[in-house]
């Protein structure tokens, strides 16, 4: 049957059009900003190891992100968590479940979509950015790496929210946060798929820092300028979530571009880690030198495999790499030494396979340009101990449990100032890494 030539005229019996109803008969208000990645994105895909090249910019994947900085800023108390999840579920949605479902009074859309290039080789997780992107390589069973996005996809977001002035300030926050402190994708805190936003309103929503402002005072009050003076008010306590209440934020000297930027502050986390901080220092070409850590020794003494010669030798159970998020994996090298391993957590009742870290690293966009930075952001440990497990054994068993935030022991800390460790004379892996980004040149703390 061929199509109809022409497009029928309405019946003249059809009702009128029934004008769009809202909860609590609240107005739509609608706003809308140019957004642009200053750095690669990584995954943001239903699949791992992937990029949609459908839907370049997925709206699930930015209302995830939204709710986050949502909750990061929500102003609570200790033992609020019902009254959070209610607060969420109204403005953001819910499930169905016994209580019922709920309709979200947001709804996102994108448009104007520049896609940017795909990188499909490997040169984005072996360059200066590597230490992030890591999971773009090849894996060792085979296969090949997985893709990016280069920095430069553009797109513009449109948010239209049905309720009160109050829950629009709430998204607009929620929205600048992300902004400012997350970004697309995966790998996020590590500064994969950083922003900013493109267009003529750019006080909106970034901060001001100019170059001369060596104490950060400037970026403060622009800071509680865009949010409000209780974005980083110091909390009557603690979160189980991660929150902006209580959160330390550094910047570094102002960069020539987003990706300088983040070069920059990844480098900083990638020498406390690792060398010539982390680990001793070995001379360009050569194996990685021996770690200053007591992890790998503290398996080595536990599991009584010590191929290596420990120079932890306490056996008490230690892992205080953990407050950097889990989980961690682990490999040994030399013959005789423990097996793979993996650092993650037991909550008392099941063994979970992920802590988020709350460490930021990434490029911080203002409006002169791009600065290094660091955000801690404030939380609770989660109920529960670090464990080890054998990463080669189907069922592994819980091993070695410690107490979250554990530095060691006396005898530890001793070994630890001998061997020049990040932890040397710190009380905490917090405390040991902001200290020492602070000796940089140029990195203040933002005094919020």
């Amino acid at each position: 049957m061929s199509p109809p030539s022409h497009i029928p005229d309405a019946p003249a019996s059809m009702p009128v059009a029934i004008p769009r109803a809202h909860r609590g008969a609240q107005a739509s208000i609608c706003f809308s900003v140019e957004i642009e990645t200053t750095t690669p994105i990584l995954g943001g895909a239903p699949t791992t190891r992937s990029i949609d090249e459908t839907d370049i910019i997925r709206i699930p994947a930015i209302r995830g992100h939204l709710r986050f900085w949502w909750r990061a800023l929500q102003v609570r108390e200790q033992g609020s968590a019902e009254t959070l999840y209610q607060d969420e579920s109204r403005l953001w949605g819910k499930a169905a479940d016994k209580t019922g479902a709920g309709r979200s009074v947001v709804e996102i859309s994108v448009h104007s979509i520049r896609p940017g290039t795909i990188d499909r080789g490997t040169s984005a997780a072996e360059g200066p950015g590597a230490y992030a992107l890591w999971p773009a390589r090849p894996p060792r069973e085979g296969g090949g790496a997985a893709p990016s996005r280069l920095k430069g996809v553009r797109f513009t977001l449109t948010i239209v929210v049905s309720s009160s002035d109050a829950d629009l300030q709430a998204v607009r926050a929620a929205l600048r946060a992300w902004v400012l402190f997350g970004g697309y994708g995966s790998r996020t805190r590590r500064g994969v798929g950083s922003l900013t936003v493109r267009g003529p309103d750019p006080a909106s929503w970034l901060p001001k820092m100019d170059a001369e402002d060596d104490t950060g005072e400037e970026l403060a009050v622009s800071l509680h300028a865009l949010f409000s003076p209780r974005l980083f008010a110091t909390p009557s306590a603690k979160t189980d979530y991660p929150s902006l209440q209580g959160a330390t934020l550094l910047v570094g000297a102002l960069e020539r571009d987003g990706e300088a930027a983040w070069h920059t502050a990844l480098s900083w986390l990638q020498r406390f880690r690792q060398a010539p901080v982390g680990r001793d220092p070995r001379p360009r070409g050569m194996p990685p030198g021996q770690s200053r850590w007591p992890e790998a020794d503290k398996l080595r003494l536990l599991t009584n495999r010590t191929g290596h010669p420990p120079r932890y030798t306490d056996k008490t159970a230690a892992w205080p790499r953990a407050d950097f998020g889990l989980p961690i994996v682990g490999r040994f090298k030399d013959r005789g030494e423990p097996r793979d391993f993996t650092l993650t957590w037991h909550d008392g009742k099941d063994q979970r396979d992920r802590m988020a870290s709350p460490v930021i690293v990434k490029a911080l966009p203002t409006r002169q340009g791009y600065r290094p930075c660091v955000l801690w952001l404030s939380r609770n440990h989660p109920p529960g101990q670090v464990i080890a497990i054998d990463t080669g054994t189907r069922n592994s068993p819980a091993r070695f449990p410690a107490a979250f935030g554990s530095v060691g022991t006396a005898a530890d800390h001793h070994q630890a100032r001998k061997l020049h460790s990040p932890l040397a004379g710190k009380s905490s892996v917090k405390e040991a890494f902001l200290d020492w980004v602070r000796t940089h040149k140029d990195v203040v703390q933002v005094p919020l």
